[in-house]
């Protein structure tokens, strides 16, 4: 408001929040809850049926995403070289 450029004076603005959406219950889903969204969106309407459980499987697959998608080597490879227990020889 100091800089002037508003017209008007958006602390008069009321606060609406969308209620009819999933929300998070932690402090740290709000990116998952973002991709999502992001995801669900078809330029018209947001799909925001998740299943209760969804977000800790999202979770997983960007994680495994994350994982091997930079990775030189073949998925298979990784997951016994990396996710399988060793063996003592």
């Amino acid at each position: 408001m100091e800089s002037g450029i508003f017209k008007q004076d958006l602390v008069k603005f009321e606060h609406v929040y969308p209620t009819e959406y999933p929300q998070q219950s932690t402090l740290f889903d709000c990116g998952l809850f973002l991709m999502l969204f992001v995801g669900s969106w078809d330029g018209k309407m947001m799909d925001t049926l998740f299943p209760p459980g969804m977000i800790n499987d999202y979770r997983k697959h960007v994680a495994g995403s994350l994982i091997i998608s930079r990775n030189e080597i073949p998925l298979a490879e990784f997951v016994k070289e990396h996710c399988m227990g060793k063996t003592k020889t």
